[in-house]
């Protein structure tokens, strides 16, 4: 192997070490302590008696405890509130929950919204907040708030025990290793001789050219694709404090 590929070899290695480097360092910091000495259920809109809120904040506190984050819940009436999912993001940048999940639910206008913040966007994703959302939907239907807000807690600390396949640290380490597989292949495959004879090596530009010319109609085709529709709202958003979340909402 010549110096130049040698160093390029150098090179591409390094980078693949710097990669595994940053993987193992963003597994490691998921397991970052969250403080349990916080409020976790905010319940304005009077839902839950004494006795079932504070058994449902003693259970936000084991599980933030044991998944490292805050599980927060919110409840209001109030007509003059601005829309779930800014009421979220003002709440988290006031409060500062920065790894979380927040689950609202919205009396006047019947909603239900799902924000998580910082490493808890890994694990708790807008599709598994779709399902989440879903999953607790029937009992705010029926009234049985307390049930909506178990299932929530639950369903948070199942999600938060299981990373999803493309966050995976394995996944992510083959992952790098074939990119870097295949980026030394090209390099070595390119390292040899190249062809330096083209198509216009044998042209000759004074006795070439075109000798005729003719454009055919044949059909016109039209294709129609319907517009997407988005059924329930999922997505994400910065909030303005700049804190980056996920969003997953309903109605009820």
């Amino acid at each position: 192997m010549n110096p130049l590929n040698a160093r390029r070899t150098f090179l591409i290695i390094s980078i693949i070490c710097l990669l595994l480097l940053m993987i193992l360092t963003q597994h490691g910091s998921a397991n970052a302590k969250s403080s349990g000495e916080i409020q976790h259920v905010y319940d304005e809109a009077g839902l839950l008696s004494t006795n079932t809120l504070a058994h449902l904040e003693n259970m936000c506190v084991q599980f933030s405890q044991a998944d490292n984050l805050d599980i927060i819940i919110l409840t209001h009436n109030d007509s003059n509130a601005v829309d779930g999912e800014v009421y979220i993001e003002n709440f988290i940048d006031k409060m500062q929950y920065l790894d979380s999940v927040v689950l609202l639910v919205d009396m006047h206008k019947r909603d239900v919204v799902l924000e998580s913040y910082g490493k808890v966007q890994k694990y708790i994703t807008t599709s598994r907040g779709n399902a989440i959302v879903d999953k607790i939907t029937p009992y705010l239907i029926d009234g049985n708030y307390n049930d909506a807000f178990l299932q929530y807690v639950k369903s948070s600390d199942q999600y938060m025990n299981t990373v999803p396949l493309y966050f995976n640290p394995f996944i992510q380490l083959a992952a790098a290793l074939v990119i870097g597989g295949i980026t030394v292949a090209i390099m070595a495959y390119n390292a040899g001789g190249k062809m330096t004879v083209g198509g216009g090596t044998y042209m000759d530009p004074n006795h070439s050219g075109l000798i005729g010319r003719r454009d055919d109609y044949i059909r016109t085709q039209v294709t129609r694709i319907r517009k997407p529709q988005n059924k329930d709202g999922g997505g994400g958003g910065i909030s303005a404090g700049g804190l980056s979340h996920t969003t997953s909402r309903g109605k009820f």
